[in-house]
């Protein structure tokens, strides 16, 4: 959003190859919008200037790959601690983080959504062990399709390619049920909006 100026302005982008920018008036909120379109992953800078008041200013953006947040809730149970969080990170290693509940990374490693008999799991594969192992193995049976939905939106997996018919419930909020299929602990895990610390991401 624009807070202050005049609804005339022209925006000049450092490296087009990394975004692409829209000029948005029709907001009634604000003096206008400065819509961003990733082509690419990286950073660049864009100068937007106020054509009557001639003032300008830079903003730095950076282009990064989109992730899925989620929040590990009641009930918390080893290898988890309350205020633990996951992000999913949609890159072609699929990078996954856990941070504390301050935002402090504990630990790193690679997860893995899959169907067998109809059945979605997801894979967490640690690179360090965590309470005595690498690999936590969740059954999703229970999953709402909003969150579903949102695992294609941010991920770029689409469960219904791979099943003949649905296994879930509708839930508000969006809650991944996660049941670990050596121990048999459920866990929930609700999908969050908050933005991974910076300089994470490449």
């Amino acid at each position: 959003m624009i807070r202050s100026g005049n609804k005339d302005y022209s925006v000049e982008i450092k490296d087009p190859s990394i975004l692409d920018v829209k000029i948005d008036l029709s907001s009634p909120i604000g003096m206008g919008n400065l819509d961003i379109y990733p082509k690419q992953k990286g950073e660049t800078t864009i100068q937007v200037k106020d054509n009557i008041a001639h003032e300008t200013t830079d903003l730095r953006i950076k282009i990064v790959d989109s992730y899925l947040h989620l929040s590990i809730n009641n009930p918390v149970r080893p290898p988890y601690k309350q205020g633990d969080e996951i992000f999913l990170i949609n890159n072609d290693d699929k990078d996954f983080y856990l941070y504390d509940d301050k935002l402090k990374i504990k630990s790193t490693g690679n997860y893995e959504f899959s169907i067998k008999g109809n059945i979605p799991f997801l894979t967490l594969t640690y690179h360090k062990e965590l309470e005595n192992r690498t690999i936590y193995k969740y059954n999703l049976t229970g999953t709402d399709q909003t969150m579903f939905a949102v695992v294609k939106l941010f991920l770029g997996w689409d469960w219904h390619d791979f099943i003949e018919s649905p296994k879930t419930k509708e839930i508000a909020p969006i809650i991944m049920r996660a049941t670990d299929i050596e121990t048999n602990t459920e866990y929930y895990l609700t999908r969050k909006a908050t933005d991974i610390p910076e300089n994470v991401l490449d």
